[in-house]
């Protein structure tokens, strides 16, 4: 994993900072079997410039339960036109990351990615609720952007600045910023100083 990991990094000039994220990032998502051996496969043929035989490796990968490749080839399927397929796998990687109990963050991540801004919002709103910095921060932003243009986006961004204000206190890095920057668009996003 570690090495794979630097790899691809150091291979697309991310450097191997990011590398150390990328590890910490998807360890909970990659197992050592075949299916992450197919993942890793469309990995390194995307990054070859070859989008064309990635479909192959990411659906094996996906039909044998690795969430993470259901997700990206959801997302090819969507670049190519196919929306509803591509979708329909996107909500299958969040399925399966229920399954594996990886963290809310990632369900809701492959739940926004399928479109399910309600479901994804539901999955962080109790983690949030309990203490994870990085589900309040996450939840803040999907109710600060997901619903723009809707008649309820005022009492999203309400909900999004107590969310915000919750990961601050939690002590994530980003959220004095959100905060900050919503309270200059003054209250619930009016763009009155509040």
């Amino acid at each position: 994993m570690r090495g794979m990991a630097t790899w691809l990094c150091w291979h697309a000039g991310l450097g191997s900072t990011f590398a150390s994220h990328l590890r910490r990032r998807l360890h909970p998502v990659i197992s050592a079997d075949g299916a992450d051996a197919a993942y890793w496969r469309a990995w390194r043929l995307r990054l070859q410039g070859d989008r064309r035989k990635i479909m192959r490796p990411l659906r094996q990968a996906a039909a044998a339960g690795h969430a993470a490749a259901a997700t990206e080839l959801g997302r090819e399927l969507v670049l190519r036109g196919r929306i509803q397929e591509g979708h329909a796998w996107e909500r299958r990687a969040a399925e399966l990351a229920r399954g594996q109990e990886q963290p809310a963050t990632v369900v809701a991540y492959y739940l926004g990615r399928a479109g399910e801004w309600e479901q994804a919002a539901d999955v962080l709103r109790p983690a949030a609720e309990n203490g994870d910095a990085r589900a309040a921060y996450d939840l803040g932003h999907l109710l600060e952007h997901a619903w723009c243009g809707t008649p309820w986006h005022g009492q999203r961004l309400a909900e999004a600045q107590r969310y915000f204000l919750i990961a601050s206190e939690l002590g994530h890095p980003l959220a004095h910023s959100r905060m900050a920057s919503m309270i200059g668009r003054g209250p619930a996003g009016t763009g009155q100083p509040g």
